[in-house]
Parts: structure tokens; C-alpha cells; sequence
């Protein structure tokens, strides 16, 4: 009786017949297994009467744990005139075993209605001829080709076939491929994104809002600029207009689908009142003209001002300071600032001209405890 070859871990079993060919009664009143712990015989308990002609069927079993040829004998004892029964046995265990490489598949970003493939290799790492039987993909526009099934490989040989990714819609797409056969089922993972075909670029924002700024100083604020297209893009100027209104970076930058790049967008208004203005990003992108709205508010500078500063706080976990004020020598006074202020100076921009002002400044620790007030200074405002 051979097994063949049996997967390691796996059993293979075989139902065998005995038959009474002789003209009276048998009865089977032994029998002996001796053979590796791999075999096994089930089906068969005596002792056993066996009438003429009739036969009796019973199981054996090769269930191999290491790779190698395994052997044995089965024997039936009985009154027959041949009253020892041998069967001869053996079995080969081998590793089945298919490695892929490269272990997954990334895409990167493809445009929509484009195919991109990889090519994978397949290796029996195991001690017996492998059979692909087929193959499965998970994923949108996720596909297997180049493979002819059923593929017989040789141990220590390769097979190769193809992952292609067409996305048929924007976004990213996480799926994978499975190979089916006489080995345990090898699952590579398979990434990519479907982006539009055309070339296009975003900004991070469309409108940028500065609110209030004194006249003379300027407000900037970055803005970042992406291509969201398959194709590279190239930023090839910035325009801009409106009251205060500027921009500077990007020009003459490159981008490739995926990449980003930041320009600063800029408001100093020269006169107190609002304003709106825009920055046009000019590139080789399909809608070439990007606008960016910006708006905001000059506000004349203070005629006077009172600059405050003072030592840092000797108390451990001091997140910022309040800044008061009064018109009273002792208070009471009212809170300046609207959030602790982390640095240790502060600008007062709303004194008025004769008067004079009385200022304390407390600690404020993270969790929100507040110190005592600090000793009082007093400035007065010609």
C-alpha cells in the first residue's frame, strides 16, 4: 500500500477490503500494526467472523509531521490456512509551501482610466511539486492576469503573473490577490489611488480672512497649493490686487501629482478702513487661474501706546499672565487681554491721551489657578 506523497499536517487515507475466498468460515482473532506513528488503522476490531465469500473493509491512514519516507505492516492473524495476513506500507511527508515576491503590491496614484500593472513572482519553497488551481483579487479595478490555470510547479522553481490596478473612480483602494492550490493560500495586499485624469491644482484655503491690522504693520499667512492631478503641474506666476493685498513663493516650482508647495499671502494696509483683494495663482493646470479671496480691516495706529514688562513667575507650572488696568490707584482694575499672555511684555494700544494708568499683572497656572496681583506701577500718558 503507498500513499504517495501526503502534505505535512494533512491525512490521506485508503480503505482496504478483506475477502473470505475460501469455502468456510474465518475469524479474525488478531492483528498488529507496526509501522511509524504516522499510520494509523481504524474499523477493524476482533474478533471477527468472516462467512464465505463475504469480505470485511477497514481504514488506514498516513497523517506525516515530517518531511520523509515513512513505512510499516499491517497484519491480521486467523484460523485461515494462511493464518498471518501482511501488508506492506509506506508514505513520503512533504512541505508544500509558495512564497510571492515582491509580498504586495503599491500603486501610488493612478488616473482614473489608466492600468498600471506589477509583475509577481511565485516560488515553491517546499520539498513537492506545487499546483496552482486559481487565483481570486479583492479591491475596485484590482485584477490578475499572465497565469494559464491549472500551473504545475516544480519544487525550488518560479511562476510569475501580473497585479494591474485601473481605478474607475477617484480615491484610495485597499484590496488584495489570493493563489489557490495544493499548498496553504498565499494573500498579497494591494494599494493604490485613483486620482482624475486632468491636471489640476487646489489651495489649502480660498479665502483668507486677516481681520484687523494697524495701518503700517502687515499680516501674512501660508497657504499651500497641491497637485490633485495624475500629471505635473508647473506654478508659473502670482498676481494679486486689492488695497495692502501681496504674495510671494511657488513661482517657477514644479509638481508632481501628489506634491504640495506653500506661497505666503501678505496684508498691509497703508490707510484704516476694509478691504478686499485677491491672489491669483497662475500654473499649467487645466483651470489656470487659481483665485485666493483676501479681505481685512486697517486700523489706525494708537497715538500712544504703554509698553509693559516684568520678571518671569518663580512658581513651577505657570502657563501664562494676565494684564490689568485701572484709572484708580488700588483698582479695581479690568483684564486686558483676552487669553494669558505666554511672553513676559505686553503693548497697551488703547490709553488716551491725559490720563494717567494703574497696572498689576497675575500668574496663571495650567490648570487655571490665578496668582495674587503683582505690585502696582503707574504711567501717565501726556
Amino acid at each position: 500500500m503507498s500513499f504517495g506523497e501526503v502534505a505535512l499536517n494533512t491525512t490521506r487515507t485508503v480503505t482496504v477490503a478483506v475477502t473470505n475466498t475460501g469455502n468456510a468460515p474465518v475469524v479474525f482473532n488478531g492483528e498488529s500494526l507496526t509501522a511509524a506513528s504516522q499510520f494509523t488503522m481504524s474499523g477493524f476490531t476482533v474478533p471477527i467472523s468472516l462467512a464465505a465469500g463475504k469480505s470485511v473493509t477497514f481504514a488506514l491512514e498516513f497523517s506525516p509531521t515530517v518531511v520523509g519516507v515513512k513505512s510499516g505492516t499491517m497484519t491480521l492473524l486467523s484460523n485461515a490456512a494462511n493464518k498471518r495476513l501482511m501488508m506492506w506500507m509506506n508514505g513520503t511527508g512533504v512541505r508544500l509551501a509558495v512564497t510571492a515576491t515582491p509580498a504586495g503590491a503599491s500603486f501610488g496614484s493612478v488616473a482614473i482610466g489608466v492600468s498600471n500593472s506589477q509583475t509577481i513572482q511565485l516560488k515553491n519553497t517546499g520539498t513537492a511539486g506545487a499546483t496552482i488551481s486559481s487565483t481570486s483579487a479583492s479591491g475596485n479595478g484590482v485584477s490578475i492576469s499572465g497565469m494559464t490555470l491549472p500551473a504545475a510547479v516544480a519544487a525550488g522553481k518560479t511562476a510569475t503573473f501580473n497585479v494591474a490596478f485601473a481605478p474607475i473612480a477617484p480615491g484610495a483602494v485597499a484590496g488584495s490577490v489570493s493563489i489557490h492550490g495544493n499548498f496553504p493560500t498565499v494573500t498579497l495586499p494591494v494599494s493604490g489611488t485613483g486620482v482624475s485624469a486632468a491636471n489640476t491644482i487646489v489651495a489649502s484655503t480660498r479665502s483668507e480672512n486677516f481681520g484687523k491690522v494697524t495701518v503700517g504693520s502687515r499680516a501674512t499667512a501660508a497657504v499651500d497649493l497641491k497637485n490633485t492631478g495624475a500629471k505635473s503641474i508647473t506654478i508659473s506666476g502670482l498676481s494679486y490686487s486689492g488695497m495692502g493685498v501681496t504674495a510671494s513663493g511657488g513661482v517657477n516650482v514644479v509638481l508632481n501629482p501628489g506634491q504640495s508647495t506653500p506661497i505666503t499671502v501678505k496684508f498691509a494696509p497703508a490707510q484704516a478702513g476694509s478691504f478686499t483683494g485677491s491672489v491669483v495663482v497662475d500654473s499649467t493646470a487645466s483651470d489656470s487661474a487659481l483665485a485666493i479671496t483676501v479681505s481685512g480691516t486697517g486700523v489706525a495706529a494708537a497715538a500712544h501706546s504703554v509698553s509693559l514688562k516684568w520678571a518671569a513667575s518663580s512658581s513651577s507650572g505657570v502657563s501664562g499672565y494676565d494684564v490689568y488696568r485701572s484709572t484708580t490707584s488700588g483698582g479695581p482694575y479690568t483684564k486686558l487681554d483676552s487669553t494669558p499672555v505666554a511672553a513676559l511684555d505686553y503693548i497697551d494700544l488703547t490709553v488716551q491721551s491725559g490720563t494717567e494708568y494703574f497696572y498689576v499683572v497675575t500668574s496663571i497656572a495650567s490648570d487655571g489657578a490665578q496668582s495674587r496681583y503683582s505690585n502696582q506701577i503707574s504711567v501717565s500718558i501726556p
